[in-house]
């Protein structure tokens, strides 16, 4: 603990010294879950890629990722001096969090002025956060209402897409970054209906191509891995779940499970005993997985409104909802009054499956955009490149 709390002195102080250096104005610098490459940042860099191809990308890469990074990619470890010094030369940072330096404190003391003005002045920083959240975060979470009300970060510009996600953060960072309505660049491939695409998405994450796929995708639990997925498949019947969709939809159908990043390294030491499950982490970005799927299971996780775009079938499995709801991390949002089918159990759902109306379900999906006051409809990208254009 003290060699770390060591490690982040030195990088502060060095970060600092970083100022001094000028900035290059195409260099950028980009952040993904430190250490992958997916996401809205790379759904950015690509399109900036296209925009403006002589633009030097750097990439914060660790063991964590799962994806062959292109050649023009030059990849840096994140915390070393090494990254620090190359982000303080990037004219344009891309995270997907709340800026790459962020956070709270209680009061106006040293602590907060230092990490408050730590971005050398010219340097434009873009964050995206990592999903649009129907659990609370942040010091919404219960037991955090005593903390600070300071909040300190890097960012000038956050991507947004919706009017739900821009009340949110709007609180949440005390309106000190400029939001940006131009949906999630992320979700751009679930406008772009493709069967040659999704064939080749497929052939690369590694599920069959004869079949329909069905996504589980979980959210993160405090209580590590085995609640954060593997509880909720040990509960499950798989032959049984898939049997249910052959019988409502037709053709043959197979499960993949995608980890959430939180738990994906103490998932990956586990041995899930269930044949027919397929890796859904193979892959990196998430946005392929919800791409080539034909329906998704979740609970509490973003992605629900990512896959609205696509008014495929979407199912809420949540044994632990009321634990989830009232003790762990709370809504913003009455999940019963969501448009997507909820059951506790398994047996539930398979009920809920059997009895599903699709034409029901996408007019009540379509009512639910509106009133969260999506903006996605496959140009964020653009717009967001748009704007990086203008400051560069």
């Amino acid at each position: 603990m003290f060699f770390e709390k060591l490690v982040i002195v030195r990088n502060i102080i060095f970060t600092y010294i970083c100022k001094l250096l000028p900035t290059k104005k195409n260099f950028a610098y980009f952040i993904s879950f430190r250490g992958q490459y997916n996401g809205n940042p790379k759904a950015i860099a690509l399109e900036l890629r296209k925009d403006r191809p002589e633009t030097v990308f750097f990439w914060e890469i660790t063991e964590k990722c799962h994806e062959d990074i292109p050649a023009y990619i030059h990849k840096v470890t994140p915390g070393r001096l090494r990254s620090i010094w190359i982000r303080s030369r990037c004219k344009v940072v891309v995270d997907n969090y709340l800026g790459w330096s962020y956070g709270y404190c209680k009061s106006i003391n040293l602590e907060y002025k230092m990490l408050s003005r730590i971005k050398k002045h010219g340097q434009i920083n873009f964050c995206t956060w990592h999903g649009v959240p129907l659990k609370r975060i942040a010091r919404d979470e219960p037991g955090k209402k005593d903390k600070s009300e300071y909040f300190y970060t890097t960012a000038d510009c956050l991507v947004c897409n919706s009017e739900y996600m821009k009340d949110i953060f709007d609180r949440l960072t005390n309106k000190q970054i400029d939001i940006v309505m131009t949906g999630w660049p992320r979700n751009d491939i679930l406008f772009d209906v493709n069967e040659k695409k999704k064939e080749e998405l497929k052939d690369k994450l590694g599920i069959p191509l004869d079949k329909k796929v069905v996504l589980y995708a979980p959210t993160f639990r405090d209580e590590g891995a085995y609640m954060s997925g593997i509880c909720q498949l040990e509960s499950m019947n798989i032959e049984s779940l898939l049997q249910t969709f052959t019988q409502k939809f037709g053709e043959d159908w197979c499960f993949v499970f995608r980890a959430h990043d939180s738990v994906l390294q103490e998932i990956e030491k586990m041995k899930i005993d269930v044949s027919s499950v397929i890796n859904g982490n193979n892959g990196d970005d998430m946005a392929e997985y919800l791409y080539v799927s034909d329906v998704l299971i979740t609970d509490y996780s973003g992605s629900l409104f990512d896959y609205a775009s696509t008014k495929k079938p979407c199912f809420l499995f949540c044994p632990d909802l009321e634990h989830y709801s009232e003790i762990e991390r709370g809504f913003y949002l009455d999940i019963r009054m969501l448009p997507f089918p909820v059951a506790i159990t398994f047996e539930e759902m398979l009920v809920k499956i059997r009895d599903f109306d699709n034409v029901y379900y996408e007019e009540q999906v379509r009512c639910f955009q509106k009133e969260i006051g999506s903006v996605d409809d496959g140009q964020a990208s653009k717009r967001v490149v748009e704007i990086i254009r203008r400051y560069l």
